[in-house]
């Protein structure tokens, strides 16, 4: 193939074509080809690590959902009501605190949960209040402080009243657990065996006449008896049998 040195598009593509020739050849020399096996390593890698993070969420979440679980009541209200005393009394009596007045009120939701909350009057020094306040924040899981009042009651001394809202977050499946626990807990019906009443109503329908109790055979009443001989074929003026 000759080239007509001076047309300068022929010449021109010639140039290009040899340029690219000589690029392809010092790509391919320098750029290695791409390992299918490290392509398939890699991706085999990312997927453990995908499930490697998925599994972590879960075991987050899971463990935040049993942190939030230890914080719910399964009982019922009449059982978390006393215990709910006895927790801010005793902790009253350990900050030198007297509990005034104890309030249970209405459940009210929150979402898939009931709140269950009370009213404490506590009387004491402010320090102590402050003091009862701290440490029911810090060990105290089960109730949760919603709203704290705090009134001067000895102008000369530090002597208060503080009025507290605390309330109990109830757990959503505990009507269920209790309503399926009632089922189970019924005892088991039997049967009554038909009684003498039965076998009298038996006998007033049974198609034969009376059945008496205990038996099966049917006893017809004297009017429906029928004679053992019949008058038919006996000659006249004999002797009936």
């Amino acid at each position: 193939m000759k080239i007509d040195t001076r047309n300068p598009v022929a010449l021109g593509m010639l140039v290009v074509g040899v340029l690219l020739m000589a690029a392809t050849l010092v790509y391919s020399k320098l750029v290695p080809a791409p390992d299918a096996k490290a392509a398939v390593d890699k991706q085999d890698h990312d997927v453990l690590e995908y499930k490697k993070d998925a599994k972590n969420k879960t075991v987050e979440a899971a463990n935040r959902l049993a942190s939030i679980q230890t914080r719910l009541w399964s009982d019922s209200d009449d059982v978390i009501a006393p215990k709910t005393l006895k927790i801010l009394t005793d902790l009253a009596a350990t900050h030198g605190l007297k509990v005034s007045s104890f309030r249970p009120q209405k459940e009210t939701a929150a979402g898939a949960l009931m709140i269950l909350p009370f009213f404490v009057s506590l009387d004491g020094p402010f320090p102590n209040v402050g003091a009862y306040l701290r440490d029911f924040e810090e060990h105290q899981q089960s109730l949760i402080v919603n709203n704290v009042q705090i009134a001067s009651s000895d102008q000369n001394t530090h002597a208060v009243s503080a009025s507290i809202e605390v309330s109990a977050y109830i757990d959503p499946n505990r009507d269920a657990a209790a309503a399926k626990l009632a089922v189970t807990a019924q005892p088991f019906k039997t049967l009554d065996k038909p009684g003498k009443s039965a076998a009298g109503a038996n006998a007033l329908n049974h198609p034969a006449g009376r059945v008496t109790p205990g038996t099966t055979k049917p006893t017809q009443t004297p009017g429906t008896k029928q004679a053992a001989h019949s008058d038919r074929g006996v000659p006249r003026g004999a002797a009936k049998a």
